[in-house]
């Protein structure tokens, strides 16, 4: 199973780039920064995982300024027209590494998110910790793949948002998750470094 870490970027926590070295020197396989284009002042729709936003969900900014589709990284002049999102032909550098592009892996809620999953993605990413069994969703997940006439090789699962103990480890390793990711506050180097210590001991335990 492969274990990252994830992290609001924001002005006063550690900085991206130094929180993926340290992350790298410490053998986990990926690091994720969550990003938002704006956050709404209303609470209409209440956030899931409990009654307050966190602040840092405002405080963040973008890591990366860039575009994710798949027409625009397999192509040197891609154009795209679809249902929803339509652009001429454009450039746009650099390419990923990977080929044919990175793997776009859909994250949200059962049942929408991973329908939009089984639809279009190369992976599912349901979040943990917002009450509910989020491995619960994993059968009727699996029977939505099968339907669809999809392996679940092809669309393999990262749960976000994992517990930093070894039981919840354990559990999302039997349930044939592929990928857990662990969150990391958003905090200078002196309150993260020791929690991606704690985290790689339990990664080498797993």
């Amino acid at each position: 199973m492969r274990i990252g870490v994830t992290m609001f970027a924001t002005d006063y926590a550690i900085p991206p780039h130094e929180l993926a070295a340290e992350a790298e020197a410490r053998g986990f396989e990926s690091v994720w920064f969550p990003e938002h284009s704006h956050i709404p002042t209303s609470r209409k729709s209440p956030w899931p995982g409990g009654a307050e936003l966190p602040k840092w969900y405002y405080d963040t900014y973008d890591p990366f300024v860039a575009m994710g589709a798949a027409a625009i990284w397999a192509h040197s002049k891609p154009k795209y027209s679809g249902e929803l999102v339509k652009f001429d032909e454009m450039m746009q550098w650099p390419k990923p590494v990977q080929t044919p592009h990175p793997p776009i892996i859909v994250g949200g809620g059962f049942p929408q998110g991973a329908r939009r999953a089984v639809a279009y993605a190369d992976g599912w990413m349901p979040i943990g910790g917002r009450g509910g069994d989020t491995l619960a969703m994993l059968p009727p997940f699996r029977e939505m793949l099968k339907a669809a006439g999809r392996p679940a090789s092809q669309v393999p699962v990262t749960l976000f948002g994992v517990g930093m103990n070894g039981e919840g480890l354990k559990r999302a390793g039997d349930a044939g998750v592929e990928r857990v990711v662990f969150g990391i506050p958003a905090e200078a180097r002196d309150k993260v470094l020791p929690l991606l210590d704690k985290a790689a001991a339990l990664m080498r335990d797993a």
